[in-house]
Formats: structure tokens, C-alpha cells, sequence
């Protein structure tokens, strides 16, 4: 497994779960968010990304520069774990990163039984702590995908 194979795999994915906004809106947890997803409350635009924006919106163009930068940083946090660093599957690392890039960090962190499961390599399990969260029914086909991505690999 390379970054550059998981990356490519998970990104397409996870811009058709955020789906694309080029204004500013409230996500689901009340987040001010903008492009694929990005949360601009927990990560800031930097300057550069402000002056990117064109009357207060954003290009699809720029929105997945933004994407694909910050799934480069999600994979980065991901290689925190051994587990992670071990697997041999590009769909579980792509769907790996796309719960900390939908979660963040800290809450990816809270799903404690899940990273147990990940580090015993018992995807079953993982997925099952996954379909008892609150997340997989706020998430509607997201979670089914990323629970196929870890479960079969595919």
C-alpha cells in the first residue's frame, strides 16, 4: 500500500459523499463548511486558500486542490496507528482515511472499538462497531461503502 494509491482510490469517493458547495453552508453537525466538505471552523482557510476564493465562492478546480490536500494530511494522522501502517489493502486505508477526513481526528480517536478490531485485523468486527455508531446512521450511503471498503477490501 503507497499514499499516492490510497489517495487516488479515496478521493473521487469521498468528494461524492461531501458532495460540492461553492458557498459557505451548515453541515449536518453545524459546522460552517465549504467545497468537498472542508470544515472551515476546525481547519481555517489559510490566506492563500482566502485569496483562492472568488466573491466568497469556490471553484470545483480548488475545492479538490483543498480536498486532495487535506486526504494527504487525514493519511498522514492515519499512520499514527501500526494498523494502519501494516494493511495491504488500498480500500481499507482509503476508507480509513475517510472517517478521520469525516470525523476528524478526535472524533475518529472515540471509535475505540473499531481501531481494536482494525489493529486485530477482524473487519468483520470493525464494521459491526461502525453499524452501532450514531455516525452510520447520520451518514446514510457513505457508511455502507466504507463498511464494504474495510469488510471485503473492495
Amino acid at each position: 500500500m503507497n499514499k499516492e494509491e490510497v489517495l487516488a482510490y479515496i478521493t473521487p469517493k469521498t468528494a461524492e459523499f461531501e458532495g460540492f458547495s461553492s458557498v459557505v453552508y451548515k453541515c449536518p453537525a453545524g459546522y460552517d463548511t465549504i467545497g468537498y466538505g472542508r470544515n472551515i471552523e476546525t481547519h481555517p482557510l489559510s490566506q492563500r486558500e482566502r485569496e483562492q476564493l472568488q466573491n466568497g465562492e469556490i471553484s470545483k478546480e480548488v475545492a479538490m486542490e483543498w480536498l486532495k490536500k487535506d486526504l494527504e494530511q487525514r493519511y498522514y494522522l492515519a499512520c499514527d496507528f501500526a494498523w494502519f501502517r501494516d494493511l495491504d489493502n488500498t480500500a481499507r486505508a482509503g476508507a480509513v482515511v475517510d472517517l478521520i477526513y469525516n470525523l476528524g481526528y478526535s472524533g475518529f480517536k472515540k471509535f475505540k472499538k473499531f481501531i481494536e478490531a482494525m489493529n486485530k485485523r477482524d473487519y468483520i468486527k470493525a464494521v459491526s462497531e461502525l453499524e452501532d455508531s450514531t455516525w452510520f446512521n447520520q451518514v446514510g450511503n457513505r457508511a455502507k461503502e466504507i463498511s464494504k471498503m474495510i469488510q471485503l477490501g473492495v
